[in-house]
């Protein structure tokens, strides 16, 4: 008998499908598998879902260097030291001191006379995930600038917003002279979540522009375990690596429409940022953007734009990052996204030229 011409059209299309499954199967590594997203959930219900899971399967370690907060989501636990290892590409100790810094020095609230006291806040970048204690850029800056302290209050995984909220809890506290806030161009997504790592604060705007926190209290972990995670809309697609691959590049896809300027993400971040430099200009210090990616470059003049207008100094590690990249120069981990010693270095210089620019630090003529 002859099939007809849908019939055939059916089996080929089934058969290619077939084709391109066993292809996705073979080529992908094991860990590429397992990490890619349940179909047609969202970003954020996917980290909610990986939480749950992680939570459900490991031994606690996952909080190693952080506790719950009820206002910031987590924080770093205080008085750590302690290994951190991803194999096969960093093997280092992290300390984190008495206050919740990471670093050696246990940072003390009163600052010492004749030094200028430097905050940097940040995400895991800024914390040195996978550099040793002594090859963050903050301890880099402050070893290669001398009469300056530099506090370093990066945290794994933070958005702006959670820059902001630790800046007004215990940031301003620490009277510093000087506030550097970190950006990289996914704290845009980071700032519109309410779900990354674990649960987190975030912003909405007002009728009038102004900010509205959400999400505070926090849950504590098992207040979320007992909760339960919601459950994937189509289960049966999860079983398709193609189709949980193809879902993949379309939240990227979805992800990437949000870094640009005019979109939502733009706008919370914007109205963040003026809170921020608002907040530092009140205690009479002052305030240095500074990009630490080179992924976004479109970014680089409206990120300059907004600094100029909020009166604060604009910092640009990105081309010099990109040059050295399209050198040839390896600048991040193996196998790992955050920056080597080597980018750490690049950023701490592109930082201490930028403070060494008028008004310059004292110590700028060593």
């Amino acid at each position: 008998m002859r099939l007809s011409a849908p019939v055939l059209t059916a089996l080929s299309v089934v058969a290619t499908l077939g084709v391109l499954e066993g292809v996705m199967r073979l080529r992908l590594p094991a860990d590429e598998r397992a990490a890619l997203p349940h179909v047609g959930v969202s970003s954020e219900l996917e980290h909610r879902l990986d939480w749950a899971e992680r939570s459900h399967t490991s031994d606690g370690a996952s909080w190693q260097f952080d506790v719950p907060d009820p206002l910031l989501g987590w924080r770093p636990r205080a008085g750590v030291h302690a290994r951190s290892v991803h194999p096969g590409s960093y093997d280092v100790m992290n300390t984190i001191d008495a206050q919740g810094l990471r670093g050696v020095r246990d940072a003390k609230r009163e600052k010492t006379p004749g030094l200028t006291r430097v905050a940097v806040f940040g995400c895991s970048q800024t914390f040195g995930s996978g550099v040793a204690d002594d090859e963050t850029f903050s301890a880099r800056l402050e070893a290669g600038l001398p009469g300056i302290e530099v506090l370093n209050f990066g945290v794994h995984g933070y958005g702006t917003d959670q820059m902001l909220l630790r800046y007004e809890r215990e940031g301003a506290s620490y009277a510093p002279d000087i506030v550097v806030l970190a950006f990289a161009y996914y704290h845009l997504e980071r700032n519109v979540t309410a779900f990354r790592f674990f649960a987190k604060p975030y912003f909405l705007l007002d009728s009038g522009g102004g900010l509205r926190l959400m999400g505070v209290p926090v849950p504590e972990p098992e207040g979320l375990m007992r909760a339960g995670a919601p459950t994937p809309p189509w289960p049966v697609a999860d079983h398709s690596i193609l189709a949980r691959w193809l879902w993949e590049r379309e939240l990227r896809s979805r992800d990437d429409a949000l870094y640009h300027e005019g979109t939502p993400a733009w706008d919370i971040t914007r109205a963040i940022m003026t809170r921020f430099a608002d907040e530092v200009h009140r205690q009479g210090a002052r305030m240095v953007l500074l990009n630490i990616d080179e992924d976004a470059p479109w970014l680089t003049e409206p990120l300059s734009r907004l600094a100029a207008e909020l009166g604060i100094d604009w910092a640009d590690a990105g081309p010099r990052l990109g040059a050295l990249r399209r050198q040839g120069v390896r600048l991040r981990l193996p196998r790992d996204p955050h920056w080597n010693p080597q980018g750490h270095a690049v950023i701490a210089e592109v930082l201490r030229a930028r403070l060494c620019t008028a008004p310059a630090l004292p110590g700028c003529g060593s």
